[in-house]
């Protein structure tokens, strides 16, 4: 998972273009996964599933944007770590109160100490820092980020949890949503593709395959 953020903020600067074909990328590499589940009878037909991988696939896709725009205008030691530390105290908050989970001493002590840990680590130790003008940025769009992810988070989990679909075939299907989510946009621009995405092939090939690999 780390390996691929910074893969994908060498490419920041590619923008909404390296989340295109980085998705493209995936859903080629998976496909014959998917197609393996969907032939063994894996299923998640019904109006409840599709409109889960709907809702997975916009929020994944809102995640990736504001993950790239966060690479962009601030440092990955900021952005990375604030999103992934909030996260998970977010999506666990959501787990109790929506999907009926119950919190314990330690679990919920055990999540202070990641956040705590996580700006520990994200400042080294100096938590003034924060108050430094380039480091609000990328508290901001990390705890943007942050937000996004543990709504996707929830969504998935009830989308695995509930609907009993196959994490693989969600993540695929997802992925296809945000794809086609993308294309009118970026047809629109599609002279401005290998502009973008000079020299930035191979990350994108990388995080392709990286990206659903560490989610799934």
């Amino acid at each position: 998972h780390a390996t691929w953020n910074l893969l994908a903020k060498r490419a920041a600067d590619a923008g909404p273009t390296f989340v295109f074909v980085f998705t493209f990328v995936a859903m080629v590499v998976y496909l014959p996964w998917t197609l393996w589940l969907l032939f063994h009878g894996e299923s998640f037909w019904g109006w409840q599933a599709l409109l889960c991988i709907a809702v997975s696939g916009f929020l994944h896709l809102i995640y990736n944007l504001c993950l790239q725009r966060g690479y962009q205008v601030a440092d990955f030691s900021v952005v990375y770590p604030v999103a992934r530390g909030s996260a998970p105290l977010m999506s666990s908050v959501g787990a109790f109160l929506l999907l009926g989970e119950q919190p314990s001493v330690y679990g919920v002590l055990g999540l202070i100490a990641v956040v705590v840990g996580i700006a520990l680590i994200s400042t080294q130790g100096n938590l003034a820092s924060f108050k430094e003008p380039g480091a609000h940025k990328g508290v901001q769009w990390g705890g943007l980020t942050g937000i996004i992810i543990a709504s996707y988070t929830l969504v998935d989990a009830f989308g695995v949890k509930a609907l009993l679909i196959h994490p693989v075939v969600l993540d695929w299907f997802s992925n296809s949503a945000r794809l086609l989510f993308m294309t009118p946009w970026q047809w629109s621009a599609r002279h401005r593709v290998r502009e973008r995405m000079r020299g930035k092939w191979a990350l994108a090939i990388a995080v392709g395959m990286l990206s659903p690999l560490s989610y799934i």
